[in-house]
């Protein structure tokens, strides 16, 4: 079988975009990053110049700003990067022409709409042909490391916090940051649904707490997101989160040098492999794997994590 070929969508390195590391890793994974769709004939080819410093190419993809040009290079699948308020257009253009997707976090972000039953929608449609649709959610991917340095297994957990250091302010600094929490949480407890219980409290548009309780079929599962977007001082480095499992707290932490990622729990370290490469060579290996045959039962993570965001959204707008 010829390796799969692959789409990028607003790819660009712009603030901390990632087209030239997901470009890396799925050319790392064995597939073909065959075109690159930007805003404008410039933006794309900008991407593609990025794309190809991070990973060299013998073809470098095509560079394009029109979408059906774009789907005329035989693609398999797509990746979408652009603003969370524009990935609906887009991963409909893919599942028109039969693509799988992996999206950027957060799935959908257009609060004025219901985004969760669009969510459901999409998912339906993609399982009744056979695609893939996955959303670049990274903390799951940290799982083993975490555990380590948590010294136990998150399985059974009754209580998760996370402390986190967006770029953004207000509704936008919770779109960019729960989603990492809420996917983690899903993947100590799979069958959760809803909250039981939801308060957002805010200091201010840069200062913002998000405590709860998460309710699944059999389980429950406390939740504390604390987000500090606050300007940070010029010599201080990367961005800092931490995570706390039952009264447990590591650091996530990235050393400047080679923004390799650790988990620090007192003095000990533990190495983090990078979560992006891991999640994108799961989506390469299950593009292709694919054989586009049809599933009668989606799942439903992408929808209920949409519904928990949106509960959040909801809850601050009050």
């Amino acid at each position: 079988m010829s390796a799969p070929r692959f789409g990028l969508i607003g790819a660009r390195r712009v603030s901390q975009g990632l087209g030239p590391f997901i470009a890396r890793d799925i050319a790392a994974a064995g597939g073909v990053v065959a075109a690159v769709l930007g805003r404008s004939p410039e933006t794309a080819r900008e991407a593609v110049q990025a794309a190809c410093r991070l990973s060299p190419a013998s073809e470098p993809p095509a560079a394009t700003a029109d979408l059906d040009e774009f789907f005329s290079h035989g693609l398999d699948a797509v990746c979408v990067l652009t603003p969370a308020g524009t990935h609906g257009a887009f991963v409909e253009a893919a599942l028109s022409r039969g693509c799988h997707v992996l999206a950027e976090k957060p799935f959908l972000w257009f609060p004025e709409l219901d985004w969760v039953a669009t969510a459901e929608s999409l998912e339906n449609r993609f399982a009744e042909r056979g695609l893939v649709l996955a959303v670049n959610a990274q903390w799951p991917w940290t799982l083993g490391p975490l555990e380590l340095a948590l010294g136990r297994s998150v399985a059974g957990a009754k209580r998760l916090s996370m402390g986190q250091q967006p770029a953004s302010k207000g509704l936008q600094m919770i779109g960019d940051s729960a989603p990492h929490p809420l996917s983690l949480a899903q993947t100590i407890l799979p069958d959760i649904e809803e909250f039981s219980s939801l308060e957002v409290n805010a200091k201010s548009e840069a200062e913002i707490s998000v405590v709860g309780t998460l309710r699944g079929e059999h389980s429950e599962l406390e939740i504390e997101m604390h987000l500090d977007g606050r300007p940070q001082a010029p010599d201080a480095g990367p961005r800092r989160a931490w995570i706390e499992v039952d009264g447990v707290r590591v650091e996530r932490c990235i050393r400047p040098r080679d923004y390799s990622l650790f988990f620090r729990r007192g003095t000990a370290l533990f190495d983090v492999p990078d979560p992006l490469t891991l999640r994108v060579a799961d989506f390469v290996r299950q593009v292709a794997r694919s054989s586009k045959k049809p599933s009668t039962v989606p799942a439903r993570t992408i929808s209920r994590r949409a519904a928990l965001l949106k509960s959040i959204a909801d809850a601050w707008a009050k």
